[in-house]
């Protein structure tokens, strides 16, 4: 048994992973980088946080009071619109309000026109290569650019400015708002459908819901002015004033405390998600 034993060569077992050297070379790719350290680890790994390189950001400090302090003079302003002196210096809150709001208009408006460069090199570089949908691109680009040419040339002839030009207005009106109005028109089929689909299930809840939903639909229908039907029209009319008014304002008034509640913790510093 001992000879038996000793002739037969220890295999490693089955929960163990066999070690796999990491080649070196030009061969070495980060996917089997990747799978050399799950199968040495066992599981899955998450990659290393890469370090902002230095002046990359402000420091979490600096970044923190200053948006705490801008967030209090925004706020403050709203309320308090005259001057108060703090030894020597005279404070105007309503104009240090108005100024970080000039700024944020500002700073909106560099943020408009750097997703305008962006749309531009995504769509010109999918156009020279030749990529799936760029005729879509290229109509994108021939119309972004033909709007924009048509507001600068309207505004600059007509002393007029944005869409207040004639060729700018003209496009605003007889393009864009069809279009809007013909996407908005199709959002009824798909609202249709997914009620039909709610509406298969047999609970006592879609039943009630399937109840108001006719009793609205047909108190809004041109029929309902007929004088038969002008209860069904009052019923609906009276679902849409109270109950529907009184869920819409719950919502808006959740909305509202989550708004103020996120608010206090962007003030506060509770909140720092803006450092990235």
């Amino acid at each position: 048994m001992l000879r038996r034993n000793a002739g037969r060569k220890d295999s490693p077992k089955p929960d163990t992973p066999a070690a796999t050297p990491l080649a070196t070379g030009p061969e070495t790719t980060p996917a089997k980088v990747a799978r050399v350290a799950r199968v040495r680890g066992g599981g899955a790994t998450s990659p290393r946080p890469t370090a902002a390189p230095p002046g990359a950001r402000l420091p979490a400090p600096f970044a923190t009071l200053v948006v705490v302090v801008s967030g209090i003079i925004a706020l403050v302003s709203y309320f308090v619109r005259g001057s108060f002196n703090v030894g020597s210096v005279t404070v105007n809150v309503g104009g240090l309000g108005d100024l970080l709001i000039g700024l944020v208009s500002l700073l909106l408006a560099f943020a408009l026109f750097v997703g305008l460069a962006n749309l531009l090199r995504v769509h010109l570089r999918r156009v020279g290569k030749r990529e799936s949908g760029w005729p879509y691109s290229l109509v994108l680009l021939g119309s972004a650019l033909a709007t924009i040419i048509a507001g600068v040339v309207g505004s600059v002839s007509s002393n007029k400015s944005g869409l207040s030009g004639d060729t700018a207005s003209w496009i605003f009106q007889n393009i864009y708002q069809p279009l809007g109005s013909t996407f908005y028109s199709l959002l009824a089929f798909f609202i249709a459908t997914a009620a039909f689909r709610a509406l298969r299930a047999h609970t006592v809840e879609v039943g009630i819901m399937a109840v108001v939903a006719l009793i609205v639909v047909a108190g809004l229908a041109p029929i309902s002015q007929l004088p038969e039907l002008k209860s069904v029209a009052d019923l609906g009319n009276w679902v849409l004033n109270y109950p529907a008014q009184a869920g819409v304002r719950g919502i808006a008034i959740g909305a509202s405390l989550g708004v103020i509640a996120t608010s206090l913790r962007v003030l506060l510093g509770i909140d720092r998600q803006y450092l990235g």
